[in-house]
């Protein structure tokens, strides 16, 4: 954790994606660059959190130079307006996760898996063949990393005082609210998902050793959040 870790200036608000609004590589002259991250979600929450005091955000370390940056900070936080012009409350922490299990957990479960059943882009006849490829992918990367992320967040949490709110995004951290939750119970918990929520049948498309910790683990939110009351009914329809 960071040295800034004291109860005036702990961050109320924790921002979790799977990218975060800045990346880190090395230029042609061998300097390092930062650029902000791309996509909508990026943009959209850098400027939420552009206007908050005591924001932090809590991303993967996706380049080489991400976990240069991270363990140039001891792995804790830093201010993002050391490297881009961002809110002067933001603060930026980048998990460094293992390479092989971050491929498993984006290369094979959320991208395309979860995209897939989400989209529902598989039918009966069609459904995935999981092997003990996707099974090992799921233990040894979707949930390590949905763990280190928990790990990382609680602490954020704990360093607030245990009274923070937590913003998660996406269909990479299912299983993220569930163990925050057991660690820091107080907290409130909103998770927006931004791709569609299938009706029940798509999800037996996965086997219960994955569909069952997914549903638990969102089901830890406070608030989950979807595009269109569809979206929503179904959630609620597979829960």
């Amino acid at each position: 954790m960071g040295d800034d870790a004291t109860p005036q200036n702990d961050p109320r608000l924790i921002l979790v994606s799977h990218r975060g609004p800045v990346q880190f590589d090395r230029d042609d002259d061998g300097g390092r660059s930062a650029e902000r991250g791309g996509g909508g979600l990026v943009t959209a929450l850098s400027g939420l959190a552009g206007d908050l005091e005591q924001a932090r955000w809590v991303c993967a370390a996706l380049t080489e130079e991400d976990v240069a940056v991270a363990e140039e900070h001891g792995g804790g936080a830093f201010a993002l307006d050391d490297h881009v012009e961002a809110g002067d409350g933001l603060q930026l922490r980048m998990v460094v996760n293992d390479p092989e299990a971050h491929d498993r957990f984006y290369s094979i479960i959320a991208n395309p898996l979860l995209w897939f059943v989400q989209h529902e882009l598989w039918n009966r006849p069609e459904a995935p063949d999981l092997t003990r490829r996707e099974h090992d992918a799921f233990e040894l990367g979707y949930v390590a990393v949905n763990h280190r992320f928990a790990e990382v967040v609680a602490e954020e949490v704990e360093a607030a005082g245990g009274d923070a709110t937590v913003m998660i995004h996406d269909y990479h951290f299912y299983l993220l609210p569930a163990l925050v939750r057991a660690r820091c119970p107080a907290v409130f918990l909103h998770h927006f998902v931004h791709i569609p929520w299938p009706q029940p049948d798509a999800w037996r498309m996965l086997p219960p050793a994955m569909r069952e910790p997914i549903f638990r683990g969102i089901l830890g939110n406070d608030v989950v959040a979807f595009h269109t009351e569809g979206f929503a009914r179904n959630f609620l329809l597979g829960c």
